[in-house]
């Protein structure tokens, strides 16, 4: 059939197949965390060239293994496979390859994302004379996927703030030396702190308490919960939000 077309006159043939490869390529890479968006898949345009077919047979030695092995043998990202005539894209991982099979792949080039930093996870400063509180969030920050630094007193507190630069820090209001609304104000009273989230920790309800914290420049008043995982919630939220601003 593209020979016959050829003969018409044709140019090129353009596969709709391979354009769609193209079109889900981004998606595919983003998920095998082995392609950054706007790097190699932006700057090559996916030309054909790069596009290439694999057959799945003894002598390829895919028969039997599930795309995501495949895809780490042969060292390239599968794209689709055509089987007996019909096209799947964007194959889950676990799809299992059988003889015959034919699988759009664009190869790796590892060397297109050397430069691309990986996703740093987001920082934060937990300042808190207790102990036990320190090693719970600490814990269960890191479990949540957050770099968590700690200090016990106020004073050092907020140095450690202005010298990490975290994306916030969660300040208890009681501290030993010097109170949690001090280090929120020394915090923003800092060129090096007005672009940290400021979540002040405590028990106490009283109105007063949050008005003053406002003042000084605390983003948000969290109550202690006997649910620790509300103020993880919580920090992710904010951090979240504010990079959307």
């Amino acid at each position: 059939a593209e020979s016959k077309i050829l003969r018409a006159g044709a140019d090129s043939i353009i596969s709709p197949y391979a354009s769609a490869g193209r079109r889900v390529a981004d998606k595919i890479m983003v998920k095998s965390r082995k392609y950054y968006p706007g790097t190699a898949i932006e700057a090559a345009a996916l030309p054909d060239s790069q596009l290439k077919w694999i057959e799945v047979n003894e002598k390829t030695g895919l028969i039997g293994h599930a795309v995501a092995a495949a895809a780490n043998f042969v060292g390239a990202n599968i794209l689709g496979i055509r089987r007996g005539g019909k096209d799947f894209l964007a194959p889950t991982p676990d799809f299992q390859l059988e003889t015959g099979d034919r699988l759009l792949v664009v190869p790796v080039d590892m060397a297109a994302v050397d430069d691309v930093p990986p996703e740093q996870p987001p920082k934060i400063v937990l300042v808190d004379d207790n102990p036990v509180i320190r090693r719970l969030y600490t814990r269960l920050f890191q479990k949540a996927g957050f770099n968590i630094i700690t200090s016990s007193t106020g004073r050092e507190g907020y140095k450690l703030i202005l010298r990490e630069q975290p994306d916030a820090a969660v300040v208890d209001l009681l501290l030993e030396d010097i109170s949690g609304l001090e280090v929120c104000e020394f915090v923003r009273a800092s060129e090096d702190g007005q672009q940290v989230k400021l979540f002040l920790f405590t028990a106490d309800e009283r109105g007063e308490v949050r008005e003053n914290a406002i003042k000084v420049g605390v983003d948000v008043v969290v109550l202690k919960s006997p649910d620790a995982a509300e103020i993880i919630n919580l920090v992710r939220d904010e951090i979240a939000a504010g990079e959307q601003r």
